[in-house]
């Protein structure tokens, strides 16, 4: 059994319910029609427009408050109880405060746990190579939107392929 891992721009926790419906739905059927045999997936979604902050308080000196290590994943307490979420905060943030990204895991038939899924999205966020040190989400989903940025200011709003109003497309 292949084993089939996604990580998609959310864009707002409204869309979670769509997202269900029809992505996951249109990747079980491509991975059908691809011919690839039994596949399980797991589909998460990276949530980075929110305005949750967690913070490091240093056990020596309450008083002393400053931004979460890299790696600081929070999965309990300030999540959902019936859905899989947690938040990481993977780059290092010199200025401010640091910005935690929520990933939900909206679809999981595999065997990963949900703590090997956070691992696999910290070392994810290391390898985006436009970028000397980590960056808040996972490499593929910034590069798919710098790519459909580059491809909005090259096309500038002209229409190439109109059989794709109709059914869902990825860059």
């Amino acid at each position: 059994v292949s084993t089939q891992s996604t990580w998609g721009d959310g864009g707002s926790e409204g869309e979670l319910e769509v997202l269900s419906r029809t992505e996951v739905r249109e990747f079980q059927t491509a991975i059908t029609e691809a011919g690839i045999g039994e596949c399980a997936l797991a589909f998460i979604v990276v949530l980075k427009k929110i305005r949750t902050r967690f913070f490091h308080v240093n056990p020596a000196d309450p008083q002393q408050v400053a931004n979460p290590p890299p790696g600081t994943v929070v999965d309990t307490a300030v999540v959902s109880p019936t859905l899989p979420e947690f938040y990481m905060c993977c780059q290092s943030v010199n200025q401010g405060s640091a910005t935690p990204t929520k990933y939900q895991i909206i679809y999981n038939s595999t065997r990963l746990n949900t703590d090997t899924i956070q691992m696999y999205t910290y070392c994810l966020a290391h390898l985006y190579f436009n970028w000397f040190g980590t960056i808040r989400v996972p490499c593929m989903v910034k590069y798919a939107s710098t790519l459909a940025q580059l491809v909005g200011q090259f096309l500038r709003g002209n229409d190439v392929m109109p059989d794709l109003h109709s059914r869902l497309h990825y860059l």
